[in-house]
């Protein structure tokens, strides 16, 4: 009996800490499609960024590091004893006392536990030079200056990892009338974006954002032969490079029905796509 009110105080405590992380985590699937994306962002921009900033709660403890020993002054004895020097040793040479200046015990920012490792909490900002305007021109001018607002913690999904004088695509949402971007949000380095994406950011995104319909799936069918106004999206048909983020849009066709636009650079990664799968297999 009581081996088995042990294993059920362990059991407990695992599904503990299981909800704890499922429900701290920052969870982004399934991968969603840059033109979905696109859609249900409010603001979608290109810029750099000049600055970033931290902002720390208030309401969590101050962890200090113990890395130091605290005192402004510590002395340092002679590594050599007097009693064991020779009586002609030189005076002049006897080391002396001296005072070595130690650091001040730092204090880090708020932080919690993430995983095992401390984690920062609080929030951060990014000045961004705008630059370019796709979505949310009622809100942001170009070449003006924005602050977007995220996370800290990567745990709640704050994208803490954009570099400082580099170009970005970035989507978000505005919270309070504030600009904020979070990991589950499309932002893209400019020079990874293809021709297909520039195409679709000019052109194809914006305009059918209201008439087709992007719905994501491992596996997808349609559940009414009737549906015209939908593309599946299959993030899992290539092993390597997702073909269809990278290189398609979802158009309305003249016939009226929506469908996936893919001109060669998607033929192309296709083909590639398939030789790496083949040469896995063999």
């Amino acid at each position: 009996m009581e081996t088995v009110m042990i294993c059920l105080a362990i059991f407990m405590v695992l599904m503990s800490l299981t909800e704890h992380h499922m429900v701290n985590s920052c969870v982004c699937s399934p991968p969603r499609h840059p033109q979905e994306r696109f859609c249900d962002a409010h603001y979608v921009i290109i810029g750099r960024i000049v600055a970033r900033m931290e902002e720390y709660d208030n309401d969590f403890p101050q962890i200090p590091s113990n890395m130091y020993i605290p005192g402004d002054d510590l002395i340092v004895l002679p590594t050599t004893s007097t009693e064991s020097m020779p009586e002609s040793f030189p005076i002049g040479r006897i080391p002396t006392l001296r005072k070595v200046q130690a650091p001040r015990v730092p204090v880090l920012p708020p932080m919690m536990v993430n995983d095992g490792y401390w984690e920062k909490r609080g929030k951060l900002k990014y000045v961004v030079q705008v630059e370019k305007v796709f979505k949310g021109k009622e809100r942001i001018l170009k070449n003006s200056k924005v602050v977007i607002h995220t996370d800290l913690g990567s745990n709640f999904c704050g994208m803490t990892n954009l570099n400082l004088e580099e170009r970005y695509l970035i989507s978000g949402s505005f919270n309070e009338g504030e600009l904020s971007v979070y990991l589950c949000d499309w932002v893209e380095r400019t020079t990874d974006l293809t021709k297909t994406q520039r195409r679709g950011l000019r052109h194809f995104y914006s305009k059918y954002c209201d008439t087709c319909q992007i719905e994501t799936g491992s596996v997808y069918f349609h559940r009414d032969s009737e549906v015209k106004t939908v593309c599946s999206y299959n993030y899992n048909l290539y092993p390597s490079v997702d073909c269809e983020a990278k290189y398609s849009s979802c158009i309305m066709r003249p016939n009226g029905t929506c469908g996936w636009y893919k001109g060669k650079d998607f033929k192309m990664c296709k083909r590639e796509s398939n030789l790496k799968r083949n040469n896995v297999r063999q």
